[in-house]
């Protein structure tokens, strides 16, 4: 049995270029602001965003969201700014997006802080 719903905890030192990020081009609801976070609804989970003032990223995925439509998604943060990642040994399309073995279609972003996040698509049977 589940422990219960997940809570996601990423980090920035930029709050205020974060929270832009995530309500208006990630489209994610702000909940609120804690004494060192940011709180929002991410489906039917949260997400908070610890502030950390010695925070460095990782170059790994931290954060990612499973869609439907890639390419439509990835043409709507692309419009709002976005630039999609090229992954060294990964063969990416023009578009950054690579494919799993198991045909999974993935394309990596940074948030403001440089966090990587990624939209993946699984395939259809």
């Amino acid at each position: 049995m589940p422990l219960g719903r997940p809570i996601s905890f990423l980090a920035t030192n930029n709050p205020q270029k974060t929270k832009a990020f995530y309500c208006d081009i990630v489209n994610l609801i702000h909940l609120k602001d804690t004494h060192g976070a940011l709180v929002f609804r991410d489906g039917d989970s949260l997400l908070h965003v610890q502030i950390v003032a010695d925070f460095a990223a990782t170059k790994h995925t931290v954060h990612g969201w499973q869609t439907d439509n890639l390419a439509r998604d990835m043409g709507n943060l692309s419009a709002k700014g976005v630039t999609f990642l090229k992954v060294d040994g990964l063969d990416q399309d023009p578009d950054g997006v690579w494919i799993s073995p198991e045909r999974t279609q993935v394309a990596w972003f940074h948030d403001p802080s440089g966090n990587v996040l990624s939209l993946a698509q699984l395939p259809t049977f």
